[in-house]
């Protein structure tokens, strides 16, 4: 037996719900490079590939280049890969829905991750509309339908 308490029985000593008011469902990135291509054009897929790419190349850096030029700690840790049932959770929203018991939370409000950072890319030509990078949330099954 652990010597710690897992999330669900934290959650059973508590007499008030659990949100997390900042949820994060992670893209597929083929699906989501195909519904930007779709819906936002050739310039929605290049502002999407640049973000993965500026993370990727952030990640390179050493911690004193990186501190040199001025960039901040790109999230690592967004997709899990030790567990496939946690990297599965991240990927899809309806299976984060059945496992909230056992994270020990009540509710949970989900935003894109990737797609967030799409419409900021790109200072010499205009972003693709913010419905570009958010139509494949909107699309993504929800757990109640």
């Amino acid at each position: 037996m652990s010597a710690h308490l897992s999330a669900a029985q934290i959650k059973a000593r508590l007499d008030h719900p659990i949100i997390d008011a900042d949820g994060h469902w992670i893209e597929y990135g083929p699906v989501f490079t195909e519904e930007l291509r779709r819906v936002g054009g050739e310039d929605a897929v290049q502002g999407w590939n640049a973000v993965r790419n500026s993370t990727r190349s952030a990640l390179s850096l050493s911690v004193e280049e990186r501190r040199r030029r001025r960039i901040s700690q790109e999230a690592f840790w967004g997709h899990p890969s030790k567990n496939t049932k946690d990297l599965a959770t991240a990927l899809f929203p309806r299976l984060l829905a059945e496992r909230l018991d056992e994270i020990g939370l009540d509710f949970a409000i989900i935003y894109p991750t990737g797609g967030l950072r799409v419409p900021r890319v790109g200072a010499d030509r205009p972003p693709p509309a913010p419905t570009t990078s958010s139509r494949p949330s909107i699309s993504a099954p929800s757990p109640t339908a």
